[in-house]
């Protein structure tokens, strides 16, 4: 590669990273979670305030789900295969 190319950005590995991170994400704040969380997080400040606030939980539980969900399976779309070798 020559000194003034530089290389793509979105490299493999790091679309892979990216994917899994979001993905994760997706799945530890379905808003399904929630009382799983209740029962965790049982005894605490944080849980008290799951408890009280649960309306506000839900809601922004559910828009980082759809967010990083939505991100994640954009990712996880195949690159166009290079058939030129």
């Amino acid at each position: 590669m020559a000194r003034h190319q530089q290389a793509s950005q979105d490299t493999e590995p790091q679309r892979d990273w990216k994917r899994v991170l979001s993905l994760g994400l997706a799945v530890v704040t379905c808003p399904c979670h929630i009382p799983i969380f209740l029962g965790l997080l049982a005894g605490t400040v944080l849980g008290a305030w799951l408890r009280h606030y649960m309306l506000v939980a839900v809601f922004a539980m559910s828009g980082v789900f759809v967010v990083t969900l939505y991100y994640g399976l954009k990712r996880h779309e195949r690159p166009p295969s290079v058939a030129e070798s």
